[in-house]
């Protein structure tokens, strides 16, 4: 927004504006202030209270793997339902928003691999949504949640590195190129 354009209503009093118009929140350092003077949130937490917070994260990882295994199963209901030449944007949406479910939950879990590839997934997918998808496109698309599927099975955790990524594939007949 141009300067002269900007708006000349007052903002609240924790917002300020730049030259540009921009409307920047100011901090109000209310955690500062819950604190207490001179102590900081690195003091608070001890390592009692880490491994305590770590241990609850850990417990949780059961029911979230679940949660992204009934995500891949509606995955795949929703690819076996796409069909080369038309519009399958209600499909499209579904892929979308349980990629999206896998990417978050995955990289939560130490599958940033999984995590990396379902985003993928969901990029891809917006991109299509309201147009014509081809059958390369849905080869992709399947391809994509083989390899997450695969991930999953075989507990593929962790970065990954070349090396890892041909294990991956080791003893089964799919490929990241398959079809194409």
């Amino acid at each position: 927004m141009p300067k002269d354009s900007a708006p000349k209503h007052s903002l609240p009093k924790n917002f300020s504006r730049d030259e540009d118009g921009v409307v920047f929140r100011k901090a109000d350092h209310s955690m500062k202030k819950k604190l207490g003077m001179g102590k900081s949130l690195k003091s608070l937490l001890k390592d009692d209270v880490i491994e305590k917070a770590e241990s609850a994260m850990a417990g949780s990882i059961p029911e979230i793997m679940n949660e992204i295994k009934g995500a891949l199963k509606a995955l795949q209901r929703s690819v076996a339902e796409l069909k080369a030449g038309q519009v399958c944007s209600q499909q499209l949406v579904m892929i979308i928003e349980k990629a999206f479910e896998i990417k978050a939950k995955s990289g939560f879990c130490n599958y940033p691999m999984a995590s990396s590839f379902a985003r993928f997934l969901y990029l891809y997918c917006e991109a299509l949504v309201n147009e014509s998808i081809t059958a390369a496109d849905i080869n992709l698309i399947s391809t994509n949640l083989i390899i997450l599927t695969v991930i999953f099975e075989r507990n593929f955790t962790g970065e990954g590195d070349n090396e890892s990524l041909e294990d991956l594939f080791d003893d089964t007949d799919i490929s990241p190129f398959t079809g194409l």
